[in-house]
């Protein structure tokens, strides 16, 4: 005789598990602080934290105050960013901005090397939960483009994925584009770039194309950008836009409001 389970601790577990699955689904609230360094251009280095905001949130486990607000929230406070480095600063800028955790750390180069120290911080406690290092003899590229996104899972205990968030899948060529793309370069060796659905360079993102790159268009879509693009050929290897398997494409639409150079295209 088949015997059912009673009804009170039916519940129980129910909600246990309910609760459970809460918990897992229930994402941090991080600020992220400046990344420094002593021999990066600010300029860069301010792209390169944009990049890890990013990449903490489509780990999916955090939600990541966005460095306006955060700006916005310090500055009422008259609190100064630059120079805060110490656990104890950090911390004091998550109780600012009334997020759970803060992230922050510095790159630099020994050499031909990039190295990256990167803390998650519990602003209630002041504990150092983790820490993220990775050193990478690479160019800056390569560490906007895949080592951040790395640090970024290292962060949230998740698996480090083959490359940043930008729709792409890099390597030797052809490299298929789509969606978002956020600040990196298209480099010769992942030429061509075939773009196979409506891209756009996403606002506040530079997407730089190297000497010798071809893009091709798979499909009639336009390629929109709204952040900055920097297409610059050579004499020797120009920059192509061509059609590729479609025989119209959308064309090029820059209503982003900085600044985009092209040259011998």
């Amino acid at each position: 005789m088949r015997r059912s389970l009673p009804v009170v601790p039916l519940l129980i577990i129910l909600a246990l598990v309910s609760g459970a699955r809460a918990e897992v689904s229930r994402k941090t609230a991080i600020g992220v602080l400046e990344l420094t360094s002593e021999n990066i251009p600010a300029a860069e280095m301010r792209l390169l934290t944009d990049r890890l905001r990013h990449e903490l949130f489509v780990t999916g486990r955090f939600t990541v105050l966005e460095r306006e607000q955060m700006g916005m929230i310090l500055e009422e406070q008259g609190f100064q960013q630059s120079g805060c480095v110490a656990s104890e600063c950090i911390v004091e800028v998550g109780q600012l901005i009334g997020v759970e955790m803060m992230v922050g750390g510095s790159v630099g180069t020994v050499g031909d090397v990039y190295t990256m120290t990167i803390r998650l911080i519990n602003v209630g406690t002041g504990e150092v939960l983790r820490t993220a290092v990775r050193d990478c003899r690479c160019t800056l590229s390569d560490v906007l483009m895949t080592v951040i996104a790395q640090v970024a899972a290292d962060l949230a205990q998740v698996q480090a994925p083959e490359h940043g968030a930008a729709a792409m899948t890099m390597g030797r060529g052809p490299t298929n584009v789509s969606g978002d793309i956020y600040t990196t370069a298209w480099r010769k060796e992942g030429s061509p770039y075939r773009v196979v659905g409506s891209a756009t360079v996403a606002k506040g993102s530079l997407l730089t194309i190297e000497p010798g790159v071809d893009v091709l268009f798979d499909s009639d879509v336009p390629f929109e950008v709204k952040g900055r693009l920097t297409a610059e050929g050579t004499d020797k290897d120009s920059i192509r836009f061509l059609p590729g398997s479609s025989v119209r494409w959308g064309g090029i639409r820059i209503s982003g409001g900085d600044s985009s150079t092209l040259g011998r295209v």
